[in-house]
């Protein structure tokens, strides 16, 4: 079986490891102290807290701005993404807005004609590692604030901005498929000194002003352990390299297959049909030739919770992420493929009516 993740780890942080192990300390210790401030330099930003997951990480970055601008509930975020992205906003006890996908995968243009009073942000995400810079800048000139979910895109840059620095935070995870893992885990960063503050508290179940049982704000647990940081204060130095080296992959793979699709931090890659038909049909040659594959995604709304909750949607709602949704795929990217295992999973994708 060809996997979607792989993951190899340095020997030094077997070292950290074990030292952690030794020493006694695995839960909060000095490796995820280590750890994000080796973030925070990676990203050239003031603050980072290391977490427990990316879908936490979202939750506190959305947690922390409702207690920034409260009596706003509304999350504007895309239709077509990952299921964590929508359903952190209803931890956050908030309401998302859904809008429709470009083309290229991310937040529509239209995104700024949803903004109401009760609009707390606007909530892009880096899908698959393509950029939404170019989009967000269309929204820089509103007066709610942008926060960002790169957990698919860390180390993504464009025009020299790193993603997550645009807006007031950003999100980050080290899921095994990611640029980097940690088993599970996941970063926030921020320049902001203010929503540092809660968004340290909050992840700590809202625990302020060094008491032990002193709790300002609704809180959970999302600490990161020292295990996982032990081996992130390692992988960090990676994350570059990784991004080369998936860069490369897709380039092989867009020659192979004469297709042009580029993201700055690849998570995967995307291959589309006709038909959903088609695009079922493939996911099963795929599997059966032991190639690792998903679908691409999906157009939340239409998932039966949200339908429930907010209504069902309209036809013409949510074209783009319905069509992207419906019919399409994704293949591995991860480093560690060999050119000989991106030549056969092309040789087997030939075989499927691809577009």
């Amino acid at each position: 079986m060809i996997s979607l993740a792989s993951a190899k780890i340095p020997f030094n942080a077997y070292l950290n490891v074990f030292d952690c192990l030794w020493s006694e300390r695995i839960g909060r210790g000095k490796y995820v102290d280590r750890f994000e401030k080796l973030a925070a330099e990676y990203f050239g930003v003031k603050h980072c807290i290391a977490v427990s997951s990316g879908t936490l990480a979202d939750v506190i970055l959305l947690s922390t701005l409702k207690e920034l601008h409260p009596g706003k509930d509304e999350v504007i975020l895309p239709a077509f993404t990952f299921i964590a992205q929508a359903n952190a906003v209803l931890w956050a006890g908030l309401k998302p807005v859904f809008v429709d996908v470009n083309d290229d995968m991310q937040i529509s243009s239209e995104a700024p004609y949803h903004l109401k009073e009760k609009t707390l942000c606007v909530f892009p995400v880096h899908l698959i590692g393509k950029s939404a810079i170019s989009h967000m800048f269309k929204f820089t000139k509103t007066v709610v604030p942008i926060v960002e979910d790169c957990c698919e895109a860390m180390g993504g840059v464009e025009n020299g901005i790193k993603f997550g620095t645009i807006g007031l935070a950003g999100a980050f995870s080290m899921y095994p498929s990611h640029t980097i893992t940690t088993g599970e885990g996941g970063l926030i960063i921020t320049n902001d000194d203010e929503f540092h503050k809660i968004a340290r508290s909050i992840h700590n179940h809202g625990k302020w002003g060094g008491a032990d049982f002193n709790f300002k704000y609704l809180g959970t647990n999302a600490k990161m352990t020292n295990l996982q940081a032990a081996i992130g204060c390692e992988l960090i130095k990676t994350i570059d390299d990784v991004n080369v080296k998936r860069r490369h992959n897709v380039s092989l793979y867009n020659s192979l297959l004469d297709k042009n699709f580029y993201a700055s931090a690849p998570h995967c890659y995307p291959v589309f049909y006709d038909s959903q038909k088609d695009r079922d049909d493939a996911l099963k040659v795929l599997a059966d030739y032991g190639i690792e594959c998903r679908k691409l995604m999906g157009c939340v709304p239409d998932s039966e919770p949200y339908v429930v909750r907010f209504g069902i949607p309209r036809p013409d709602q949510y074209v783009n992420a319905r069509r992207l949704a419906n019919t399409g795929l994704f293949v591995p990217i991860h480093q560690n493929l060999t050119k000989k295992q991106i030549e056969y999973i092309c040789d087997v994708i030939r075989i499927t009516p691809f577009k």
